[in-house]
């Protein structure tokens, strides 16, 4: 039987990330370090709007270059279709309402589930 000292020694041994904590334990380390839930909370937050934040910036460029790609769009037509897209954004309830329209309006299936065709033809009901 391996008294407390050989025990330390042998989870030390082991490479950090097959160190296995209980949620608490991982807890009681952050919190002994100085790092709150709170200040985990807050860098999140901060981490999720700047990947938000990148996001949309680069939709917004693929959608001018796309409209460019296909119908030859400029610089009023690709600024008078931003300022369009942002106005649904904006006023829009949810996500949902936006996508039921767009199903409405043209028919097509925005199935954002589907890692793979997220686009879908549909029969107009």
């Amino acid at each position: 039987m391996a008294n407390r000292k050989d025990r330390r020694a042998a989870k030390k041994a082991l490479p950090r990330y097959q160190r296995i904590m209980t949620p608490e334990q991982q807890k009681a380390a952050l919190i002994k370090n100085g790092i709150t839930p709170a200040d985990l909370k807050k860098e999140w937050d901060a981490g999720y709007r700047a990947g938000l934040e990148a996001y949309l910036k680069s939709s917004y460029a693929a959608a001018c270059l796309a409209l460019n790609d296909l119908h030859g769009f400029g610089y009023k037509r690709c600024k008078a279709f931003l300022q369009a897209m942002d106005n649904h954004l904006l006023y829009s309830l949810t996500d949902l309402e936006t996508i039921d329209e767009v199903w409405k309006r043209i028919g097509l299936k925005l199935v954002f589930n589907d890692p793979i065709d997220r686009i879908q033809d549909g029969d107009k009901e």
